[in-house]
């Protein structure tokens, strides 16, 4: 039989060894969590988490792989993912939104063909490259309408 001061005894090492337990999962929990901390910055319509996405699903998880991805995305003009202590800071800046696209002055080619052709579309992301190109392609449509079979 146990004297009552070994019971306490007893008692008070589980409980330390209980607390020592706890308080080590708890630091190891909370670095894992504070290193994979991701800052968001910058956007307006394209949510946080939708961004962070990028970020956590790179393969090899280097800030260099997430920008890429997030550029080629087609949602953003400009990101910059860098590291600032154990948080992974991702600043973006978003391409504006076409509101609509109209096409004035044509009186050649119907207004469906020449929506197929185009690849700026209504609420879609505004991009420099795509108007140009867009632009090239509704020339040569409205110069050079395709002639008709010979019989």
């Amino acid at each position: 039989m146990m004297s009552m001061t070994g019971k306490r005894r007893r008692k008070s090492a589980e409980r330390t060894i209980v607390l020592v337990a706890t308080t080590a999962a708890g630091l190891v929990l909370g670095g894992a969590a504070q290193a994979e901390q991701i800052v968001v910055q910058g956007n307006k319509r394209v949510d946080s988490d939708t961004i962070r996405s990028y970020v956590t699903g790179t393969a090899s998880g280097s800030p260099e792989e997430a920008r890429r991805n997030l550029l080629a995305s087609g949602m953003f003009s400009d990101v910059k993912v860098s590291r600032n202590g154990a948080s992974t800071v991702v600043s973006v800046r978003e391409n504006n939104l076409i509101n609509r696209v109209v096409f004035e002055g044509n009186k050649k080619i119907e207004k469906a063909t020449l929506e197929g052709e185009v690849e700026a579309k209504a609420r879609g992301a505004f991009s420099q490259g795509v108007v140009q190109a867009d632009i090239s392609v509704s020339r040569k449509s409205t110069a050079a309408p395709a002639a008709a079979p010979r019989r």
